[in-house]
This record gives structure tokens, C-alpha cells and sequence, in this order.
């Protein structure tokens, strides 16, 4: 009996296992980015790796599908502050843009949100489809 098992234990451990790792499939996980209705200023470029992805004004949402892994978005590129999401493959993400700042100066900045909140302000968004 002990041999059949370490036999089969052997087999097993043969035998090539397919991982999206070893298969260089990428994994993704989807972020969804909203502004709410009651944020002034005016439209932001959310950014990913140095591409504009949306232009998020008052009111909008978008829904992102980014690489499983650390990645950093930007609410504009002109307020040079990064957010920074952990991805999960097939896990769901949500971030709010806020506008900061005074009538001069208004900066945009992501904060993390949840699926509660996002629900909760969703009748009042317009889903925008994000750029190819």
C-alpha cells in the first residue's frame, strides 16, 4: 500500500501543473472610479500608466478592468498624486475623485470607497466607457 500511495504521490507531482503564471495569461480585477454629483470643478483625466483612460466630470463613473497586482491611477496628471490599488484577479474595487482645495486652487484626489457607497450615489451617475 505504501508504495501504490508514493507511486501515485510521484505521478502527481510529475505531472505539469498549468497556473496563469506559467501560462503568462494576465489576471484582472475591476476598479470603478466615480465622481459625485456634488464635486465641482471640472473634468479630470483619470490616468494608468502614463494614458488617459476617462475624462471624469461631475456625476460620471467608469468601470476599469486593470492587471491583477500594485497599480497606480491618477485623478489628473496635473495634481501628481498618486492612488494606489492592490488589484485581485476577479476582485472589485472602488475609488471615489474629491476635489480639494480652495476656489483658486482645486486639486483632485482619489480616496477608497466601497460598493455600499458607490451603490448608494449610483442612480445619480452616468456610467462613461473608458478609452480603448
Amino acid at each position: 500500500m505504501k508504495t501504490l500511495l508514493a507511486l501515485v504521490a510521484g505521478l502527481l507531482l510529475a505531472l505539469p501543473m498549468r497556473t496563469d503564471a506559467q501560462s503568462g495569461a494576465t489576471r484582472y480585477g475591476t476598479v470603478t472610479v466615480f465622481r459625485s454629483r456634488d464635486d465641482s470643478g471640472s473634468g479630470y483625466s483619470l490616468t494608468f500608466q502614463n494614458q488617459t483612460l476617462a475624462k471624469l466630470k461631475s456625476g460620471t463613473f467608469v468601470v476599469l478592468q486593470l492587471p491583477e497586482g500594485r497599480q497606480y491611477l491618477l485623478a489628473d496628471p496635473a495634481a501628481k498624486q498618486l492612488y494606489q490599488v492592490d488589484v485581485k484577479a476577479g476582485g472589485e474595487h472602488y475609488a471615489e475623485i474629491v476635489t480639494e482645495g480652495n476656489v483658486l486652487r482645486r486639486i483632485p484626489t482619489m480616496v477608497a470607497s466601497t460598493a455600499q457607497e458607490f451603490e448608494a450615489q449610483r442612480p445619480s451617475l452616468k456610467e462613461i466607457q473608458p478609452r480603448p
